[in-house]
């Protein structure tokens, strides 16, 4: 069963690993950069969850593989456009939830456009396949 507050506790106990890996010199930033972003991860979930006519189906929360969370995505352009954020990704594993890893999230474009905006995601990723393309590096034109 898939408990929202496991998963906010698991992005911040990604913490906890991250200053356990970081050197003393680097731990106080670092520390500080994960404890934004599992928080805001976090936040951002337990938002969504919230609001019962726009929550994830707890169907399909019961058979995800893993769970991304990119609060704050900003996206903005001027013929040449960017997108980019940071966020968490949790992998199921025998009997719960994986520490959170931590990922950036980019990408760009060309053509007639114009504006910006700030977007939240939360992706579910239903299979193994699905896991292994999200974390292979990609570079991606995109010509509008």
């Amino acid at each position: 069963m898939f408990s929202i507050r496991t998963l906010c506790a698991l992005f911040l106990a990604g913490l906890l690993v991250v200053s356990a890996v970081v050197t003393p010199a680097q731990n106080n930033d670092r520390t500080k950069d994960a404890a934004r972003h599992a928080g805001d991860a976090a936040e951002t979930f337990t938002e969504i969850m919230n609001v019962k006519d726009k929550a994830i189906p707890q169907e399909m929360l019961d058979t995800a593989e893993a769970i991304a969370v990119f609060p704050g995505v900003i996206k903005a352009a001027f013929v040449f456009g960017g997108r980019g954020g940071q966020g968490v990704i949790s992998r199921r594993v025998k009997g719960g939830w994986s520490a959170p890893a931590f990922f950036n999230l980019g990408g760009g474009s060309f053509g007639p456009q114009i504006g910006a905006q700030k977007t939240d995601y939360i992706l579910l990723i239903m299979n193994e396949s699905g896991l292994n393309g999200l974390l292979k590096d990609k570079f991606e034109l995109v010509f509008q």
